[in-house]
């Protein structure tokens, strides 16, 4: 059962929001396998200065786990403004956390 809850999307444009279903998708299947069962994953992307002709973009992942919650957060001035730069960063961090608490 897969469960993933993305907010924000919407505000997104549609190129935007296929890439990020995608990378989301990916990096699901690679936490699955660190956890070794289904997780619950909320990502929250905000946008920012939308006027203007770039955006810069705020990322929240939250892994509910049984007894303990996962999260990262990426908020950092150079990676900000490319949203795939963003997922990546933030699943990154995620992984690395969760490796570290599954360690064998």
């Amino acid at each position: 059962m897969e469960s993933i809850q993305i907010l924000g999307i919407k505000e997104l444009a549609e190129p935007d929001q296929e890439m990020v279903k995608k990378l989301c998708d990916e990096y699901y299947e690679k936490i699955t396998r660190i956890i070794k069962k289904d997780a619950n994953i909320k990502v929250h992307i905000k946008t920012f200065e939308k006027e203007g002709a770039r955006q810069r973009y705020e990322l929240s992942i939250t892994l509910d786990y049984p007894a303990r919650r996962f999260e990262a957060n990426k908020l950092t001035e150079q990676e900000t403004w490319d949203l795939a730069s963003v997922i990546h960063a933030g699943f990154k961090d995620l992984i690395h956390e969760l490796q570290h608490h599954f360690k064998e």
